[in-house]
């Protein structure tokens, strides 16, 4: 019987572990989504908590458990391990976690370890990792010392500089160390460096060098992405956020752009600029299903009122051949726009949205405060964050990661 008991709490142990990996993927997705709102998104950490104290309470019963995830195959398993392990479930998890990520089979799993160590500020693991010396030790374990203190915002011995991590041959190397050199006041800001590996950076290490410019406050950054607007998305969007009226143009010219793909209908919403309506209302009748709908998406951040119809279509990417029967079941499916319904709105209620504001889901996105931002999509707090952040007379260290934990990637 006894044995019994405990093959049960094992299965448990696993179902948690399995259902809290899942649930982190899913809670950093939602921070990008225009689907969820803020609400959601507490329901979701909410689940996390609860799987993880599950966890917990027996932790020395899923030691067994924890120990194989961390260095088993499954990535999501290994994050939600580290996850539980940072919480203090062992008194040994933070030399675990520190071992696991030493011995990290991929990049990517040395990413989500990061990542846990980022999210769950830990000072034994801060403890653990002062105790040894890593001035010579593998990237990754310089990143996580420093992205631990950085967490719980404790001030460590002197490091050595991150110049060599910056410019590090692995490009995710790289992007921690921008997002350490952002959060250090005391790191110099080398702007020569900056514009070297911005111009044949990857989107993802694009948009760290963005936000790692706009948390040290360069008072050049928004000139910076207007120069590049035109021919770099991670540079409008950025633009989308952090500039004014007068940049509407520009940005409606990069959402006439058709090789920039959906997304661009996504980047011109993030303006809240309601001069966009009568461009996202005729926009919903392009051919493509994919342009259209995303066009519908962005119709709906502005406004709140969705425009979707019930007809759903797939999507084939441009210039690939048609599918057949097989591959046609594995295309991603879209719902049609509801042309309209769309003009039928502006027609009656576009005059609501005054010109001049910044517009999420029919509300004033700057002056709203208080439980009705619960409403609104994460992602459109970010950026609201990120403006207040780069305002004259902001906080010096006031962050758009107290909202949420990780803006910067």
């Amino acid at each position: 019987m006894l044995l019994q008991l405990h093959g049960w709490i094992d299965e448990l142990n696993e179902v948690h572990l399995d259902h809290l990996g899942r649930a982190w993927l899913h809670w950093r997705a939602a921070l990008r989504s225009p689907e969820l709102s803020l609400r959601q998104l507490r329901r979701m950490e909410s689940r996390i908590d609860a799987h993880a104290d599950a966890l917990l309470l027996g932790a020395e019963s899923a030691r067994a458990t924890l120990e194989a995830a961390l260095v088993g195959d499954e990535d999501d398993l290994a994050r939600a391990a580290a996850d539980v392990l940072l919480l203090g479930a062992l008194g040994d998890g933070c030399k675990l976690l520190r071992d696991a990520l030493a011995a990290a089979p991929t990049p990517a799993r040395a990413d989500l370890l990061l990542d846990a160590i980022w999210l769950r500020p830990s000072p034994a693991l801060v403890d653990s990792l002062e105790a040894q010396d890593l001035e010579r030790a593998p990237a990754r374990l310089q990143i996580a010392q420093r992205l631990a203190l950085a967490a719980v915002r404790r001030s460590g011995p002197p490091s050595p500089p991150l110049s060599a991590l910056l410019s590090d041959d692995d490009v995710r190397v790289r992007r921690w160390a921008w997002l350490l050199l952002a959060l250090d006041a005391n790191e110099p800001f080398d702007r020569a460096l900056w514009e070297r590996q911005l111009s044949d950076a990857t989107p993802q290490l694009r948009e760290v060098l963005f936000a790692a410019a706009a948390q040290r406050r360069q008072e050049w950054l928004v000139n910076a992405v207007r120069e590049r607007a035109e021919h770099d998305l991670v540079a409008a969007r950025w633009l989308a956020v952090l500039g004014g009226p007068a940049d509407f143009e520009r940005l409606l010219a990069v959402a006439r752009r058709a090789a920039f793909g959906p997304e661009r209908f996504l980047v011109l919403a993030s303006s809240g600029d309601a001069r966009a309506l009568p461009f996202l209302v005729e926009s919903c009748a392009l051919p493509l299903p994919a342009d259209a709908s995303a066009a519908a998406w962005a119709f709906r951040l502005l406004t709140g009122h969705d425009v979707h119809s019930l007809e759903r279509v797939a999507s084939v990417p441009p210039g690939s051949a048609l599918p057949d029967a097989f591959d046609a079941l594995f295309l991603d499916e879209v719902f049609l726009p509801d042309l309209a319904r769309a003009r039928a709105w502006v027609e009656q209620h576009g005059a609501e949205l005054a010109p001049g504001r910044r517009w999420r889901r029919g509300l004033d996105l700057d002056a709203l405060q208080g439980p009705a931002t619960d409403a609104l999509d994460p992602l459109s707090l970010v950026e609201r964050a990120w403006r207040a952040r780069a305002a004259p007379g902001a906080d010096a260290w006031s962050m758009p990661g107290e909202l949420y934990p990780l803006p910067l990637r």
